[in-house]
């Protein structure tokens, strides 16, 4: 039975998005309406990243294949993305560089916080220099 999209994000309501890196492999360019260049089989292959809700259960990897694709478009596309991740040595780098500014824009909201915390309405000049400082710290 089909699942609404109400019933889905019910499931996730209570969770953070997770990071994932993201291949998709497209049987054409006009499946994709992209301006990606297709391999010389006419395929196209798009890597990013993405933010999802998952369920308790998280895999490692999942794969989707919308039902109309044809068996051996999916087999030769997991293939092609197979043979991407294998050969490429910085295959997780969207990741790495997303996590990082995910961090620094933590550590700046956990900044912000401190200082909003141990400020008192007195000091709200003091509380506004330093909101500065940390959005612009070359600020002289």
């Amino acid at each position: 039975m089909r699942r609404t999209k109400t019933e889905i994000l019910k499931d996730c309501e209570y969770k953070d998005p997770t990071l994932f890196i993201q291949h998709d492999g497209f049987s054409s360019l006009k499946h994709c309406g992209s301006l990606a260049t297709p391999d010389d089989e006419g395929h196209v292959f798009v890597r990013g990243i993405t933010y999802e809700l998952v369920s308790e259960l998280l895999p490692n990897v999942t794969v989707l294949i919308t039902p109309d694709t044809p068996k051996e478009t999916a087999l030769k596309l997991l293939d092609k993305i197979k043979r991407e991740i294998k050969e490429n040595e910085n295959w997780r780098q969207l990741a790495v560089e997303e996590l990082k500014k995910k961090k620094k824009l933590e550590e700046k909201e956990y900044q912000l916080h401190q200082i909003l915390v141990d400020c008192t309405s007195d000091e709200s000049e003091y509380l506004h220099e330093s909101i500065e400082d940390i959005e612009n710290p070359l600020r002289i």
